[in-house]
């Protein structure tokens, strides 16, 4: 809130960092709250798929960029889109129902085909040429620990992603589905107690596109473990609803079990909001 932008950008407003947040009409008042810091000749850029944002918009005093995958009243929209067979994306940005450019991806996912419109509403409005704009996203490789791979091994190939929240996780595995795996086996770190806990239902049906779940042990953070939650009642619910998923306490166990079971053409994802121990070892097996 200290921060006094002429352009934002707002992907999504959900719930999280509910041991802060009272529920989502608190956080969506704070994100009013900082879309009214942007001057009256600025710009909002809004994803209007989502239902939270969509809501605001009214009460916003400046310009307003649309862009959505989902709705043909957007500005920006997308069409055309198609995938390779690492899961990367192509299609065609359209504003105002005009086709602008074709665009190949270098990352996978439909989330990054809504964060790539993002990308070239935000440019457009600052004036950038739509050929620049072009050039930087088929350019981009991503960052750390956004489906970053990690290695290669007996030809199972490791990814390590930062997703520690449901919507996260079913982006990053959409996302690992575009590609073409036999077996998607995810090992996941739930972070925090609060979160774990409050988003126990959503995080248990989070993992539709894995074929095989391994959770590990809550890290607790800033938090003190009160006996409420545990990893274990995360991997049962899962199973409880028709996935395969198991229980393991420590990152050894997990990369043992991993090398025994993981087969050739396998894509390994860690999921977390720290960096993995044993993540490494995985694609050194």
């Amino acid at each position: 809130m200290k921060f006094h932008p002429y352009l934002a950008v707002v992907l999504n407003i959900e719930a999280d960092h509910l041991d802060y947040f009272k529920d989502i009409e608190h956080i969506k008042s704070s994100f009013l709250k900082f879309i009214h810091l942007i001057p009256k000749n600025g710009y909002v850029v809004a994803c209007v798929d989502d239902k939270n944002i969509l809501s605001l918009l009214k009460d916003v005093h400046c310009n307003i960029i649309t862009y959505g995958l989902n709705s043909k009243d957007a500005m920006w929209r997308a069409e055309e889109i198609s995938f390779d067979e690492n899961g990367f994306a192509s299609f065609t940005a359209l504003k105002n129902s005009k086709r602008i450019a074709s665009i190949q991806l270098k990352i996978p996912g439909v989330h990054n085909i809504s964060n790539a419109l993002a990308s070239i509403a935000a440019c457009d409005a600052l004036g950038c040429s739509i050929e620049n704009i072009k050039k930087g996203l088929e350019s981009y490789t991503g960052i750390h620990r956004r489906f970053e791979l990690k290695g290669i091994e007996d030809n199972i190939k490791v990814v390590d992603d930062y997703a520690h929240h449901p919507s996260e996780i079913k982006a990053t595995l959409k996302a690992a589905r575009s590609g073409n795996y036999p077996r998607i086996w995810t090992v996941f770190q739930p972070h925090t107690y609060t979160r774990t806990k409050l988003l126990l239902d959503e995080f248990s049906q989070a993992f539709k596109d894995a074929d095989k779940v391994i959770v590990t042990d809550i890290y607790s953070a800033r938090e003190k473990d009160t006996g409420e939650i545990h990893s274990k009642t995360l991997a049962e619910k899962i199973r409880a609803n028709g996935q395969d998923a198991i229980y393991l306490p420590d990152f050894e166990g997990i990369v043992e079990y991993l090398k025994e079971n993981a087969s050739s053409g396998d894509l390994i994802l860690t999921m977390s909001r720290r960096c993995l121990p044993g993540r490494r070892n995985v694609s050194q097996r």
